[in-house]
């Protein structure tokens, strides 16, 4: 059985991680970008725009993301939102968050 996930981001790295999901047959439930976020200095795709070229479902914000869409693992992955409680609380095995920041002034 896939590893099932929903994946939160907005910045390039986001578009190589979501690549590198579907390339290890990941099955992605979800891809949640901020509401109105502009990456006008990127050269390649968004991460909606990759998204929905490879059919996947994207959610402007959390809280479209309902209590039953339980997935193994929920990943933050330099997402410019705090992520909330209940989009936590839907991962079974974990919910990781990759954003780089200087420490330890933006730990956490």
């Amino acid at each position: 059985m896939p590893i099932s996930v929903i994946l939160l981001g907005s910045k390039p790295g986001s578009v190589v991680a979501l690549s590198k999901m579907l390339e290890l047959g990941w099955d992605v439930k979800y891809v949640v970008v901020p509401l109105n976020y502009k990456n006008d200095w990127i050269n390649g795709p968004t991460l909606e725009e990759f998204a929905l070229s490879k059919g996947l479902a994207v959610l402007h914000g959390q809280n479209q993301l309902q209590s039953d869409c339980k997935v193994d693992f929920v990943i933050s992955y330099m997402y410019r939102n705090l992520v909330k409680t209940h989009t936590i609380n839907l991962a079974t095995k974990a919910a990781l968050n990759f954003h780089a920041g200087p420490l330890p002034e933006f730990g956490g």
